[in-house]
């Protein structure tokens, strides 16, 4: 729960403190191949069993004082997220299942990741050492109650427990958003919030100037469609980026602010709690030093990925976009172009795309409404609520974007 401060007994105690058996015994824990995303299979009960011993020793109580209640597993299957309680906390855990830590690449958002960029190997000990330190260092500068508390950690056990944060995931907010906010105020004060807090983020540590090369991106773009059928997808993307280049003065390269950046700043990673009218940011993985482009392209793709799901209210999510841009201030209108499109050319060589794999990833009913949406909703999708006219990508006009009052110019 926010504003929850540990008992004396759970407060963190450094690791070489607990130098018993039980740390060399949780050192060699390993978690059986082949096990990846929501634990479901018969390994379930083991892991968790695991887990909680890992827990119970990073808060210093006794395994039978944890209850873990779901776990799931980071896509690469190196770490364990759990949620439980303790003597009546709530609390999130990480468990790192290897002494190495790959840092997977992130989401594509800007200069040149359509190549990783995010490819080093650090140890589990130094990435806990990195996001223990960001948590404490983000809550003094955007203020705690936008930031989870980091309760205790563990070297030994690999673990960090930070508490829970009550609410619901922004993402899944706005899509049930006709039924919890028509009319769109509590995910206006969210965006509103989460633009305030990440313009503070960014100007606090200034980096200087990254070079932004949306030329390189263009060269990409082909490699990163799905299939042949993707090809009008990529057409509008490439155009998309042609128009920003354009406005560039053709070169597609641009100056932009370098800062503390948080990694990948989307809606999954903004929760808000409707009881106290809170935004709280989570997830400190891929924080660190870099082209701020990156964390505002990231909020604008996830805000306009929602314009697919035609459940979702236009408004809920342009109304949105724009107090993004309120709570963040003012930039070049040069920057903003370039990140404009970068977050609609993506949706057309990333989201769009999964359409035509659809039936692969989710078998011959994923496959139905994927022909339908495309069928009877894909045109109107386009049109209508991307804003992209009709044909655009077939030819050799490139309209100028329109106007936004929204713009934070």
């Amino acid at each position: 729960m926010i504003g929850f401060r540990p008992e004396p007994r759970l407060k963190s105690r450094p690791s070489d403190e607990r130098g018993d058996d039980t740390a060399d015994r949780l050192r060699h824990w390993a978690v059986p191949s082949g096990v990846r995303g929501v634990v479901r299979t018969n390994h379930s009960r083991a892991l968790r069993e695991q887990a909680r011993e890992r827990i119970a020793f990073t808060l210093g109580v006794s395994p039978e004082a944890v209850k873990v209640e779901r776990c799931t597993f980071r896509p690469s299957g190196s770490i364990l997220y759990c949620l439980g309680s303790s003597m009546s906390t709530r609390f999130f855990a990480k468990v790192w299942l290897a002494d190495l830590y790959h840092l997977e690449p992130r989401p594509l958002a800007g200069v040149g990741e359509a190549i990783p960029r995010d490819t080093q190997v650090r140890s589990a000990e130094e990435q806990m050492k990195i996001e223990w330190n960001i948590s404490n260092h983000l809550r003094a500068l955007g203020g705690p109650a936008h930031v989870p508390a980091p309760i205790s950690e563990s070297y030994s056990a690999r673990t960090i427990v930070w508490e829970q944060v009550d609410g619901m995931r922004l993402d899944r907010f706005v899509a049930w958003s006709r039924v919890t906010d028509p009319k769109a105020h509590a995910t206006r004060t969210a965006l509103l919030s989460a633009g305030a807090w990440l313009r503070k983020v960014h100007d606090s540590v200034p980096q200087g100037e990254e070079e932004l090369d949306i030329s390189g991106l263009l060269e990409t773009i082909p490699n990163l469609a799905r299939g042949a059928s993707s090809s009008k997808y990529v057409r509008v993307a490439i155009r998309l980026l042609q128009r920003a280049a354009a406005m560039l003065g053709g070169t597609g390269k641009l100056l932009v602010p370098a800062g503390l950046t948080h990694g990948d700043f989307c809606l999954p990673n903004l929760m808000w709690d409707a009881r106290l009218a809170r935004l709280v940011v989570v997830d400190f993985e891929h924080f660190g030093y870099g082209n701020i482009c990156h964390d505002l392209t990231a909020i604008l793709f996830s805000l306009r990925g929602c314009f697919l799901n035609p459940l979702i209210a236009k408004r809920v999510v342009a109304s949105s976009e724009e107090s993004f841009w309120a709570g963040y201030g003012p930039m070049a209108r040069e920057m903003f172009a370039c990140i404009d499109a970068l977050a609609s050319s993506r949706i057309f060589y990333d989201l769009l795309p999964r359409l035509t794999t659809r039936r692969e990833r989710r078998g011959w009913l994923g496959g139905v409404t994927a022909s339908m949406y495309r069928t009877f909703l894909e045109d109107y999708v386009i049109t209508r609520r991307l804003g992209i006219p009709a044909g655009f990508g077939a030819g050799d006009l490139l309209p100028c974007p329109p106007e936004s009052p929204g713009r934070p110019f």
